[in-house]
């Protein structure tokens, strides 16, 4: 028995160091992953889901927990302890009904002494990753001086005019 435990803890660690993101210095919001996966673009958005999961995104952590439990052919392997890690994670500060479905959905196709081990093992990657946070932009220090001389805003309703079809300059990449 002790020999199976080592092999799983061993074969886990191998997949949980497959999670690492492509560290990239360009800030990527959710709605890109959202958009590079609606493109198809499933290595990208993993990547952004990834990043943005590590910074403490809780939609992110839940994304990033679905598709570890469903897979994706060719970029991700199903693994329902990832998965499970994930969405322990997601919903550790916002609780919601499709969070504890899916904790539910993970649980129901795992053995109980499986998950002890996976929640025991990697109790310092529940603790040492933040949650509870949406991550919608880079902040940056701005200089404020120039919006706040005198200039008339023309709004429409409630919302600022704006060109249809405008996209983030950094979503334009992935059509």
């Amino acid at each position: 028995m002790k020999i199976l435990i080592a092999i799983f803890l061993m074969f886990f660690a191998t997949v949980l160091s497959a999670t690492d993101c492509k560290n990239e210095n360009k800030f990527y919001s959710y709605k890109a992953a959202v958009f590079a996966e609606k493109k198809n673009k499933f290595p990208q958005a993993l990547n952004i889901y990834c990043n943005l999961a590590y910074k403490g995104d809780h939609r992110a952590q839940y994304k990033l927990a679905k598709i570890y439990f469903n897979g994706i052919d060719g970029v991700v392997h199903k693994d329902n302890a990832i998965a499970f890690l994930w969405a322990l994670l997601s919903n550790s500060v916002i609780n919601s009904v499709k969070k504890e479905n899916l904790i539910n959905e993970i649980t129901a196709v795992m053995e109980e002494h499986e998950l002890e081990l996976v929640i025991e093992n990697n109790r310092h990657i529940l603790e040492n990753i933040p949650s509870g946070r949406r991550i919608d932009q880079k902040y940056s220090d701005i200089d404020l001086t120039k919006y706040l001389k005198d200039q008339k805003i023309t709004y429409t309703g409630s919302r600022i005019k704006r060109k249809k079809g405008d996209l983030p300059s950094n979503m334009t990449i992935f059509e």
